[in-house]
Protein backbone atom coordinates (compact mmCIF):
# COMPACT_ATOMS: atom_id res chain seq x y z
CA UNK A 1 0.00 0.00 0.00
CA UNK A 2 0.95 3.65 -0.25
CA UNK A 3 0.99 6.31 2.47
CA UNK A 4 -2.54 7.48 3.36
CA UNK A 5 -4.05 4.97 0.93
CA UNK A 6 -7.67 4.04 1.62
CA UNK A 7 -9.78 1.35 -0.02
CA UNK A 8 -13.40 0.30 0.55
CA UNK A 9 -15.46 -2.40 -1.12
CA UNK A 10 -18.92 -1.79 -2.59
CA UNK A 11 -20.57 -2.57 0.75
CA UNK A 12 -18.58 0.04 2.66
CA UNK A 13 -16.10 -2.31 4.34
CA UNK A 14 -12.45 -1.33 4.39
CA UNK A 15 -10.23 -3.59 2.32
CA UNK A 16 -7.29 -4.86 4.43
CA UNK A 17 -4.00 -3.92 2.74
CA UNK A 18 -0.39 -5.03 3.16
CA UNK A 19 1.43 -2.52 5.38
CA UNK A 20 4.58 -1.71 3.37
CA UNK A 21 5.10 0.07 0.06
CA UNK A 22 7.36 -2.70 -1.25
CA UNK A 23 7.29 -6.35 -0.27
CA UNK A 24 10.55 -8.07 0.60
CA UNK A 25 10.12 -11.18 2.75
CA UNK A 26 13.25 -12.24 4.61
CA UNK A 27 11.57 -15.10 6.47
CA UNK A 28 8.19 -16.73 5.97
CA UNK A 29 5.84 -18.80 8.09
CA UNK A 30 6.93 -22.25 6.92
CA UNK A 31 10.20 -24.15 6.91
CA UNK A 32 12.06 -21.73 9.17
CA UNK A 33 13.80 -22.29 12.49
CA UNK A 34 12.87 -19.19 14.50
CA UNK A 35 9.21 -19.07 13.38
CA UNK A 36 7.31 -21.88 15.06
CA UNK A 37 4.95 -22.38 12.14
CA UNK A 38 3.29 -25.35 13.87
CA UNK A 39 1.83 -22.85 16.38
CA UNK A 40 1.61 -19.45 14.69
CA UNK A 41 2.04 -17.75 11.30
CA UNK A 42 4.68 -15.03 11.17
CA UNK A 43 6.27 -13.14 8.29
CA UNK A 44 9.44 -11.05 8.48
CA UNK A 45 9.71 -8.14 6.05
CA UNK A 46 12.56 -5.69 5.48
CA UNK A 47 11.91 -2.14 4.35
CA UNK A 48 12.27 -0.98 0.76
CA UNK A 49 11.15 2.23 -0.93
CA UNK A 50 11.74 2.85 -4.64
CA UNK A 51 13.89 -0.26 -4.78
CA UNK A 52 16.27 0.92 -2.05
CA UNK A 53 16.71 -0.64 1.38
CA UNK A 54 15.35 1.63 4.11
CA UNK A 55 16.07 1.21 7.83
CA UNK A 56 13.33 2.19 10.28
CA UNK A 57 11.00 1.90 7.32
CA UNK A 58 7.43 3.10 7.97
CA UNK A 59 4.60 0.57 8.11
CA UNK A 60 1.08 1.77 7.34
CA UNK A 61 -2.16 0.75 9.02
CA UNK A 62 -3.86 -1.91 6.85
CA UNK A 63 -7.24 -0.61 8.06
CA UNK A 64 -8.50 1.58 10.90
CA UNK A 65 -6.83 0.12 14.00
CA UNK A 66 -6.42 0.70 17.74
CA UNK A 67 -3.40 -0.14 19.91
CA UNK A 68 -4.58 -2.47 22.71
CA UNK A 69 -1.37 -3.94 24.18
CA UNK A 70 2.42 -3.61 24.07
CA UNK A 71 5.42 -5.17 25.82
CA UNK A 72 8.74 -3.34 25.88
CA UNK A 73 10.73 -6.35 27.11
CA UNK A 74 9.74 -8.50 24.11
CA UNK A 75 9.48 -5.42 21.86
CA UNK A 76 6.03 -6.25 20.51
CA UNK A 77 2.67 -4.55 20.17
CA UNK A 78 -0.86 -5.67 19.37
CA UNK A 79 -3.42 -3.70 17.40
CA UNK A 80 -7.02 -4.56 16.51
CA UNK A 81 -9.27 -3.37 13.72
CA UNK A 82 -11.95 -0.93 14.82
CA UNK A 83 -14.51 -2.49 12.48
CA UNK A 84 -14.86 -5.70 10.46
CA UNK A 85 -12.83 -5.53 7.24
CA UNK A 86 -12.70 -7.28 3.88
CA UNK A 87 -9.96 -9.94 3.96
CA UNK A 88 -8.08 -11.53 1.07
CA UNK A 89 -9.78 -14.88 1.75
CA UNK A 90 -13.08 -13.20 0.85
CA UNK A 91 -14.46 -13.03 4.38
CA UNK A 92 -15.55 -10.03 6.44
CA UNK A 93 -14.07 -10.07 9.93
CA UNK A 94 -12.30 -8.14 12.66
CA UNK A 95 -8.54 -8.66 12.66
CA UNK A 96 -5.68 -8.41 15.11
CA UNK A 97 -2.12 -7.37 14.20
CA UNK A 98 1.01 -8.22 16.17
CA UNK A 99 4.26 -6.46 15.28
CA UNK A 100 7.77 -6.91 16.69
CA UNK A 101 11.10 -5.04 16.65
CA UNK A 102 10.14 -1.33 16.39
CA UNK A 103 12.83 0.27 18.59
CA UNK A 104 10.28 2.71 19.98
CA UNK A 105 8.49 -0.18 21.71
CA UNK A 106 11.67 -1.26 23.47
CA UNK A 107 12.54 2.34 24.38
CA UNK A 108 9.06 2.99 25.79
CA UNK A 109 8.53 5.81 23.28
CA UNK A 110 5.90 3.93 21.26
CA UNK A 111 2.29 5.10 21.01
CA UNK A 112 0.14 5.00 24.17
CA UNK A 113 -2.51 2.32 24.59
CA UNK A 114 -5.76 3.44 22.95
CA UNK A 115 -4.01 5.19 20.04
CA UNK A 116 -6.08 5.00 16.86
CA UNK A 117 -4.52 4.99 13.42
CA UNK A 118 -6.59 5.34 10.28
CA UNK A 119 -5.95 3.23 7.21
CA UNK A 120 -2.80 4.40 5.46
CA UNK A 121 -1.35 6.24 8.47
CA UNK A 122 2.02 5.16 9.86
CA UNK A 123 1.59 2.90 12.88
CA UNK A 124 4.93 1.11 13.17
CA UNK A 125 8.49 0.96 11.84
CA UNK A 126 10.90 -1.80 10.99
CA UNK A 127 13.64 -2.00 13.59
CA UNK A 128 16.24 -3.86 15.60
CA UNK A 129 14.54 -4.03 18.99
CA UNK A 130 14.34 -7.31 20.86
CA UNK A 131 15.58 -10.69 19.65
CA UNK A 132 16.62 -9.81 16.10
CA UNK A 133 19.58 -10.08 13.72
CA UNK A 134 18.77 -7.14 11.44
CA UNK A 135 16.32 -4.32 10.78
CA UNK A 136 12.89 -5.74 9.86
CA UNK A 137 9.29 -6.05 11.02
CA UNK A 138 7.79 -9.31 12.25
CA UNK A 139 4.07 -9.35 11.37
CA UNK A 140 1.30 -11.69 12.47
CA UNK A 141 -2.37 -11.41 11.55
CA UNK A 142 -5.24 -12.91 13.54
CA UNK A 143 -8.83 -13.32 12.38
CA UNK A 144 -11.35 -12.22 14.99
CA UNK A 145 -11.31 -9.91 18.01
CA UNK A 146 -8.19 -10.28 20.21
CA UNK A 147 -8.84 -11.45 23.76
CA UNK A 148 -6.24 -9.94 26.08
CA UNK A 149 -6.96 -12.53 28.77
CA UNK A 150 -5.47 -15.14 26.44
CA UNK A 151 -1.91 -15.63 25.14
CA UNK A 152 -0.74 -12.27 23.78
CA UNK A 153 2.57 -12.85 22.03
CA UNK A 154 1.21 -14.78 19.04
CA UNK A 155 -2.14 -15.60 17.47
CA UNK A 156 -2.72 -19.34 17.76
CA UNK A 157 -5.24 -21.81 16.40
CA UNK A 158 -7.06 -21.94 19.74
CA UNK A 159 -7.15 -18.20 20.56
CA UNK A 160 -10.31 -16.18 19.90
CA UNK A 161 -8.34 -14.19 17.32
CA UNK A 162 -7.12 -17.15 15.27
CA UNK A 163 -3.90 -17.24 13.29
CA UNK A 164 -4.27 -16.61 9.55
CA UNK A 165 -1.55 -16.57 6.92
CA UNK A 166 -0.78 -13.03 5.93
CA UNK A 167 -1.58 -13.46 2.22
CA UNK A 168 -5.04 -14.78 3.17
CA UNK A 169 -5.67 -11.62 5.18
CA UNK A 170 -4.08 -8.66 3.37
CA UNK A 171 -4.34 -7.56 -0.26
CA UNK A 172 -1.29 -6.10 -2.03
CA UNK A 173 -2.89 -3.26 -4.00
CA UNK A 174 -0.20 -0.75 -5.07
CA UNK A 175 2.54 -2.84 -3.46
CA UNK A 176 5.66 -3.76 -5.43
CA UNK A 177 6.87 -7.33 -4.84
CA UNK A 178 10.67 -7.50 -4.65
CA UNK A 179 11.11 -10.84 -2.88
CA UNK A 180 8.20 -13.18 -2.23
CA UNK A 181 8.17 -16.38 -0.17
CA UNK A 182 7.45 -19.84 -1.55
CA UNK A 183 3.74 -20.65 -1.26
CA UNK A 184 2.67 -17.05 -0.63
CA UNK A 185 -0.24 -16.50 -3.00
CA UNK A 186 -0.93 -12.77 -2.76
CA UNK A 187 -4.13 -11.25 -4.13
CA UNK A 188 -5.03 -7.81 -5.47
CA UNK A 189 -8.47 -6.39 -4.73
CA UNK A 190 -10.37 -5.55 -7.90
CA UNK A 191 -12.47 -2.40 -7.87
CA UNK A 192 -13.12 -0.57 -4.66
CA UNK A 193 -13.36 3.10 -3.71
CA UNK A 194 -11.15 5.53 -1.77
CA UNK A 195 -14.15 6.43 0.39
CA UNK A 196 -17.12 4.33 1.55
CA UNK A 197 -20.06 4.34 -0.82
CA UNK A 198 -22.71 6.65 0.68
CA UNK A 199 -26.00 4.98 1.58
CA UNK A 200 -29.36 6.45 0.58
CA UNK A 201 -30.99 8.50 3.28
CA UNK A 202 -34.48 7.34 4.19
CA UNK A 203 -37.21 9.81 3.30
CA UNK A 204 -39.29 9.06 6.38
CA UNK A 205 -37.91 11.95 8.52
CA UNK A 206 -38.86 14.37 5.75
CA UNK A 207 -42.40 12.94 5.72
CA UNK A 208 -42.69 13.57 9.46
CA UNK A 209 -41.45 17.14 8.97
CA UNK A 210 -43.94 17.75 6.16
CA UNK A 211 -46.79 16.48 8.31
CA UNK A 212 -45.66 18.78 11.13
CA UNK A 213 -45.75 21.77 8.79
CA UNK A 214 -49.16 20.76 7.52
CA UNK A 215 -50.59 20.35 11.03
CA UNK A 216 -49.11 23.70 12.08
CA UNK A 217 -50.74 25.35 9.05
CA UNK A 218 -54.14 23.84 9.87
CA UNK A 219 -53.90 24.98 13.51
CA UNK A 220 -53.03 28.54 12.48
CA UNK A 221 -55.91 28.54 10.01
CA UNK A 222 -58.29 27.42 12.79
CA UNK A 223 -57.14 30.26 15.07
CA UNK A 224 -57.53 32.82 12.25
CA UNK A 225 -61.07 31.71 11.46
CA UNK A 226 -62.16 31.98 15.13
Amino acid sequence: MRPLQKLYDDNGYQVALFSLQELYISQGDTGTASHDYSRYYATDCVGYINGNRVLRCPCYAPCDIELIWKNSTECCAMWKSINPVHLADGSISYIGIIVYHDNNIQNNTYYPIGTIKRQGEEFNKTGTGGNVTGDHVHIEIGKGIPNLSQYRYHFLENTDCKRIRIFNALFINDTTIIRNWSGYDWKTFTGGHPEPTPTKKHRYPFVLYARKLRDSHNWLSFIFII
